[in-house]
């Protein structure tokens, strides 16, 4: 590596790689193509990537006839931004057997796993009754994952990526949503049950801790109104859809 300092990698809202104090935005990566790759890539690191695989992420079920052609230039530009960012792209980045393989340096720091890891922390914390240490992990989560992923963007692979994030953050939210009840303030438990509910609206615990949290606020006409929206929406609910709970 060209570079001691750790890269940061973000995903969630803009797709950006951060190294040695360069930042390098997507509006520089290769256009649209490199940056889903570059997306595709990071959460697979290590795995060595069909070609054929990154046609279907990048292209879905109409790649151009010239498309293995088309992946390959692709590949050679974002080895390119890669070494834009002080990294030895064509190491990081590598190619053999018909496959492409990302690696980044160790300890490279990457929005969406830093937000998994801590939602886990938030988890343990509120399992073990530290609640200071709940709140600080899981509000670290609900920031990093605020923002969608890809946005503009579709596709399966994509729509089962943000399904991921969402539900991290979902976890995230339940984690403040506790150690707020906990601690007896409805009203901060009131705040991130709402989020909660706008992130899945059609998710029954969401609605029964926004219940317990105007209870603990001792706003009782609230919580018969957070019962009533539950129930309404499980009437309205799209056709097929799922009122359920984590």
């Amino acid at each position: 590596m060209t570079t001691s300092v750790q890269p940061r990698v973000f995903l969630a809202g803009r797709i950006a790689l951060e190294t040695n104090g360069v930042v390098i935005d997507e509006a520089r990566f290769p256009g649209r193509q490199g940056r889903l790759l570059f997306a595709y890539l990071v959460p697979e690191q290590g795995r060595a990537v069909p070609r054929d695989e990154l046609a279907e992420a990048l292209w879905a079920e109409t790649p151009p006839t010239t498309w293995d052609k088309a992946l390959t230039g692709i590949v050679s530009r974002l080895r390119g931004v890669l070494a834009d960012g002080g990294l030895d792209g064509a190491n990081v980045l590598t190619g053999a057997f018909g496959c492409y393989r990302l690696e980044l340096p160790a300890g490279t720091w990457i929005d969406v796993v830093v937000a998994a890891d801590a939602v886990k922390a938030a988890e343990d914390a509120i399992a073990a009754g530290d609640l200071d240490r709940t709140k600080a992990a899981a509000v670290l989560a609900d920031s990093l994952l605020r923002q969608p992923f890809l946005p503009g963007e579709d596709g399966a692979w994509v729509e089962e990526k943000r399904r991921g994030f969402a539900d991290l953050r979902g976890r995230a939210l339940d984690a403040l949503t506790d150690a707020a009840l906990r601690r007896g303030d409805g009203h901060e438990g009131a705040m991130w049950a709402e989020q909660a509910i706008a992130l899945e609206p059609f998710r029954e615990t969401g609605y029964r801790r926004l219940m317990e949290a105007h209870v603990a606020s001792g706003n009782r006409a609230e919580a018969l109104h957070a019962e009533s929206r539950g129930r309404q929406c499980e009437l309205t609910r799209p056709r097929g859809g799922l009122f359920h709970a984590r």
